[in-house]
């Protein structure tokens, strides 16, 4: 459920693996969107794939394959070429891609996440604080608080699952 801007500036020590959690952190000069700073709870299918992702040592979590200038493969991910490979592998699979042409793009998958999510029981305020939305828009917004072992606990029993990798 992240903007690929955050996917983007995510730094190595952003992620939690002991603790479960995935920092989005709002960076003097790398803001976030909404320039607020939160944290997300890392389900059991992702930590399997981040843990498996290739990665250094310190610097940006995902980054981009290496180059001449960046020959470790340090600089982090371009977001256009990121949603460039994207719409081509939908190409691949027969998918519509673009919005322009009505098509799938990378943002909807933050759609994706939030639909599946409350679809499967989560409240919509924890998914909110999940995807770093701000703002009052009813009164749950100022009386509803979220807790870390709830938000644990829902995060853990939505079925986002990836083929053929085990939960461990």
């Amino acid at each position: 459920g992240m903007r690929s801007g955050e996917c983007q500036r995510l730094r190595v020590e952003d992620v939690d693996f002991q603790h479960g959690w995935i920092q989005i952190v709002s960076r003097q000069g790398l803001e976030t969107k909404t320039r607020n700073s939160w944290k997300v709870p890392i389900h059991p299918a992702l930590r399997t794939i981040l843990q498996y992702a290739r990665r250094l040592k310190k610097g940006y979590f995902f980054t981009a394959t290496p180059s001449k200038k960046f020959p470790a493969g340090e600089h982090w991910i371009n977001t256009k070429r990121l949603n460039e490979t994207f719409q081509d592998l939908l190409g691949t699979l027969k998918i519509e891609a673009g919005r322009k042409k009505g098509g799938f793009s990378l943002h909807d998958l933050r759609h994706a996440f939030k639909s599946i999510a409350i679809v499967h029981g989560v409240p919509r305020e924890y998914v909110d604080c999940w995807q770093g939305h701000t703002g009052v828009r009813s009164a749950s917004d100022l009386y509803v608080h979220t807790f870390d072992a709830e938000s644990q606990r829902l995060m853990a029993n939505v079925p986002f699952r990836a083929p053929g990798l085990e939960q461990r």
